[in-house]
């Protein structure tokens, strides 16, 4: 498998989402323990071709949450499936995560919204960014971190109900991003560059 996205539940094991073959449609998630041996897998299928799948693991259930075909969809962790999000005709979701509440979050890079759902795919309200989103991470306090591809890349950060609070950081085409268990961001961008913050530059306290 090559591999696309991975996420950590809270036991401590890891979950990967990728695809057979670069070159084929057929979307795929291994389970591996700490040590780093699968233990479990499971396919994702669908008709329509997906290059870069996403995946979150909901801490507040432990389901799997697959952002594939620009539609969220929603495992169970055996593998069986547990629906999809409700989502409007054009809405096109990429870039997925949960919150400490359970509520799943995802980017609409077609039409610059961050739509957040309750946990069971209900959805709850959305809101707009500046430029057409990508990555997206909370922290524990509930702060929504959005990656900005636009010609000045930057990490925005928002409100748990979506205000706009500040600009974080200024990164060249971000991509995905992470919160660290020490609160530091985690920015990966479009050449294969990691970039750690420290918890002084992200925290709306600091």
């Amino acid at each position: 498998m090559h591999p696309a996205d991975l996420d950590i539940d809270k036991e401590g094991r890891i979950w990967v989402v990728g695809k057979y073959n670069i070159v084929g449609d057929a979307v795929q998630v291994v389970q591996y323990n700490k040590y780093g041996l699968p233990v479990a897998m499971f396919d994702v299928t669908s008709q329509r071709r997906e290059w870069f799948p996403k995946i979150a693991v909901n801490a507040r259930d432990s389901r799997i949450i697959v952002a594939a075909f620009g539609e969220i969809l929603v495992f169970k962790p055996n593998g069986s499936f547990d629906g999809s999000l409700d989502k409007e005709d054009g809405v096109r979701l990429k870039y997925v995560t949960t919150d400490k509440d359970g509520n799943i979050l995802a980017t609409d890079s077609f039409s610059s919204r961050v739509h957040v759902y309750d946990h069971n795919g209900r959805c709850l309200f959305s809101f707009g960014t500046a430029s057409p989103p990508k990555g997206i991470c909370t922290d524990p306090l509930g702060h929504i971190f959005v990656t900005d591809d636009s010609a000045n890349g930057r990490v925005d950060m928002f409100t748990s109900r979506g205000e706009f609070v500040r600009t974080v950081v200024n990164v060249k085409n971000p991509r995905a991003i992470a919160m660290g268990p020490g609160g530091q961001l985690v920015v990966t961008n479009l050449h294969s560059m990691v970039t750690i913050f420290p918890r002084q530059i992200v925290s709306p306290d600091e």
